[in-house]
């Protein structure tokens, strides 16, 4: 499988130094136009600033706010670094790590401590509710998508990582679950709702294996996810479907087939998702990502019924109208669908004709919007749904 060489970290502009404000003269001899050429040059560079804020924010808001939010966590780091500095006790000869140099502020460390290693290489973390069944949660990140699998065995799987804001709350039904480890992660596309939180996931957690699409995205959020990669020493493998492609997830009794994207489609962002079919002896769900009407239609041209039959699927694109189309819902034919979807977002999904045509073939609903997190169990026989709220 191809690899994708991570993108050098690029290093974050530099902010000009303001201009220093002349000095202003005591003696009466000054001429006293000076002062107000100064003042108006200093006026004329804060709104040219002013301006250039507003071109960035215009040019890719999520970024801009990301970008925003970063800076002003660095400055209370770079503080914070600052005052222990200050505090800090010089270090004697008896110092246990000679020559090490703490990590500049507001970075991880790639690598763990050693003391650390064998803490994230135990397996299985937690004891799965049930051993015998592969397990799907839809976790509750509002307008974004995140949804954590395990394993009959015990392997865990992390699609999509919600916004750059949801990090906290993928963060802690992680840790509920007990996960230290995360055997394969995936970032289906580039979209900030979905790969938002994801340099901090891999920063935080062990990550063995990291899927991509073979598509990239000028936001300040992708670049921040590439520079966590290298961090981690991780190499991406790009996911394309082609016949038998398979995440290789390390657990015989599961089958992770990648559906789409097809090598030589022209796709936008949202069709350039990483479909997974994913199957544990005779049960099934289909997971979309965001694709859309044109994904929908390479898939069903160019795989069979069989391929496509699920139990479960995962509306595409939250619930859009523009996904889940009457001919792949009839190749899908699936007895439940899931959307991960925002409750009162400026979309309106999940779309009512979205909604109309799973109503029209007896299909169960499950929304994270009105039942919070979606517990998904496959038996391999039967299929159960778990709400955190009752639907």
């Amino acid at each position: 499988m191809p690899h994708l060489e991570p993108k050098p970290a690029e290093r974050p502009l530099k902010k000009p130094d303001s201009p220093e404000r002349p000095t202003k003269g005591l003696h009466s001899h000054e001429r006293p136009h000076r002062p107000s050429i100064s003042r108006k040059f200093i006026l004329m560079a804060a709104v040219i600033f002013a301006a250039l804020l507003l071109i960035f924010f215009l040019a890719d808001p999520a970024g801009f706010r990301e970008r925003m939010i970063l800076a002003t966590e660095n400055a209370a780091k770079m503080e914070q670094h600052h005052q222990q500095m200050q505090e800090r006790p010089v270090p004697t000869p008896l110092r246990t790590d000679p020559g090490t140099t703490p990590p500049p502020p507001g970075i991880q460390t790639a690598a763990p401590e050693k003391t650390e290693k064998p803490a994230l290489t135990e397996e299985p973390q937690k004891e799965a509710a049930d051993q015998s069944a592969l397990e799907v949660y839809l976790i509750d990140v509002g307008q974004a998508d995140s949804i954590f699998l395990r394993s009959p065995k015990g392997k865990t799987m992390l699609v999509d990582s919600g916004e750059s804001q949801n990090f906290d709350a993928v963060c802690k039904f992680l840790d509920a679950e007990g996960v230290s480890k995360l055997d394969v992660v995936v970032a289906t596309h580039p979209h900030n709702d979905h790969i938002g939180s994801m340099y901090r996931i891999l920063r935080k957690y062990d990550v063995g294996k990291f899927y991509m699409p073979a598509v990239t995205h000028n936001t300040a959020t992708y670049e921040r996810m590439l520079d966590a990669l290298e961090e981690k020493g991780i190499s991406p493998r790009i996911a394309y479907a082609k016949p038998n492609a398979k995440i290789a997830w390390g657990d015989g009794s599961v089958t992770a087939r990648i559906l789409s994207p097809f090598e030589g489609i022209d796709y936008d962002m949202n069709n350039w998702s990483i479909v997974l079919h994913v199957s544990f002896d005779e049960t099934s769900i289909l997971l979309t990502a965001d694709a859309e009407e044109h994904a929908e239609s390479v898939m069903l041209a160019n795989l069979s019924a069989e391929e496509l039959d699920a139990d479960v699927l995962k509306l595409g694109h939250h619930g859009s109208s523009t996904s889940t189309t009457e001919a792949f819902l009839d190749a899908v034919s699936p007895e439940i669908a899931v959307i991960s979807v925002g409750k009162g977002n400026d979309y309106n999904h999940p779309h009512a004709e979205t909604l109309k045509r799973l109503k029209k073939r007896d299909i169960d609903v499950y929304r994270t919007d009105k039942n919070g997190i979606i517990t998904v169990i496959l038996d391999g026989e039967d299929v159960t749904v778990k709400t955190e709220k009752k639907k």
